[in-house]
């Protein structure tokens, strides 16, 4: 659904006027259903790590400590990086990272030689050491990002700007969210809708990704080293 039916179904729900527009509308009542709309999105966003709003970094290396800023190096609304998911694809291996402060103290005090590189996000800067030279590696991982709208075209993007945008978040759970805000905004009694959407919200997190299968045994992570790799079944036996 689209941000104007979410408003208009709000609406017809609660013997409001209709709008025909949201986008532009002077009503203090659309405005209003508008903003609390936008609210319970950046709730939502801040609830978990949904996959809809996983986003991917590639970039290539360039030969300064800074590889640039976070937010320019994910541009649709960076939050923060997801762990262990920086990979140099050139090198075929994992960055090794991220770095506490005395960490990179210590590198920078006692500096060793080497080709892998070594990553800490400081002052929204991703820094890399040893410095990229030539060959630039292509380096990548994964970010969560707060953008929740997107253009009738598909295009991922900030805050609603038209009728026509929708949502990345299911639709039942945002009318359920915006009503029970309405309700709860207007003194009305609200309690009812709420439990609906805290149980609608927390089983769609639930059900969001494949799940890992938690091992408290498991170990450090294995790191990739040179060799030659044969996938399963690949022969003839």
């Amino acid at each position: 659904m689209s941000l104007l039916s979410i408003i208009q179904s709000h609406c017809k729900i609660n013997a409001l006027a209709v709008p025909t527009s949201v986008i532009g509308s002077t009503e203090t009542q659309i405005i209003q259903l508008s903003e609390i709309l936008s609210e319970v999105i950046n709730e939502i966003v801040a609830e978990s790590k949904f996959s809809v709003t996983n986003q991917e970094c590639v970039f290539t290396a360039v030969p300064t400590k800074s590889q640039g800023t976070m937010d320019v190096l994910c541009p649709y609304g960076y939050q923060y990086p997801i762990f262990e998911t920086f990979f140099d694809r050139t090198l075929m291996r994992p960055l090794y990272g991220p770095l506490t402060e005395s960490e990179w103290q210590r590198l920078m005090a006692l500096p060793t030689a080497g080709v892998w590189y070594k990553y800490r996000i400081n002052q929204n800067e991703l820094w890399f050491d040893p410095v990229p030279a030539d060959p630039f590696s292509t380096i990548a991982f994964e970010y969560m990002s707060s953008w929740a709208v997107k253009s009738s075209g598909g295009v991922l993007k900030a805050a609603t700007t038209d009728d026509a945008d929708t949502f990345v978040f299911p639709e039942n759970i945002l009318k359920r969210g915006l009503a029970f805000r309405w309700k709860q905004i207007k003194g009305l009694p609200y309690q009812a809708d709420e439990t609906a959407y805290y149980n609608m919200l927390n089983n769609y997190i639930a059900r969001d990704k494949v799940k890992s299968r938690i091992d408290v045994s498991e170990g450090e992570p294995v790191d990739v080293k040179p060799g030659i790799f044969v996938p399963s079944n690949s022969w003839n036996v």
